[in-house]
C-alpha cells in the first residue's frame, strides 16, 4: 500500500501526462484527505486505481466549473483548483 505522498505523486504524474496542473491549495487538501482515508481505507480501495478515478472526477468537476465561466485563458483550461476537489471521495 502507498502512503499519502505516494498517492499525491501518482496523481500529479497522471495529471501532467494529461496536461493538467493541480494548484498547491488543492494538493494540500488532497494530501490531508488521503492521509485521513489511509487510516481507514474504504472497502474497495484500490490505491493507484482509486487515485486515477479521483483525478478523473476532479477533471469532470473542473470541466463543469469552467463551462460556466465567460472569460477563460489557456491556463484556466488545464488548472485543477480546490473547488474541483473539495468533497470528492476515493472509491
Amino acid at each position: 500500500n502507498y502512503n499519502a505522498d505516494d498517492l499525491i505523486e501518482i496523481m500529479t504524474n497522471r495529471a501532467k501526462k494529461l496536461d493538467y496542473v493541480i494548484e498547491d491549495e488543492a494538493l494540500e487538501y488532497i494530501r490531508n484527505y488521503f492521509e485521513e482515508v489511509l487510516e481507514y481505507p474504504p472497502k474497495n480501495f484500490g490505491n493507484a486505481r482509486s487515485v486515477r478515478n479521483y483525478l478523473d472526477n476532479a477533471i469532470n468537476r473542473q470541466a463543469n466549473r469552467i463551462v460556466k465561466e465567460t472569460q477563460l485563458d489557456e491556463e484556466a483550461l488545464v488548472r485543477i483548483t480546490i473547488e474541483d476537489v473539495e468533497g470528492l471521495v476515493l472509491e
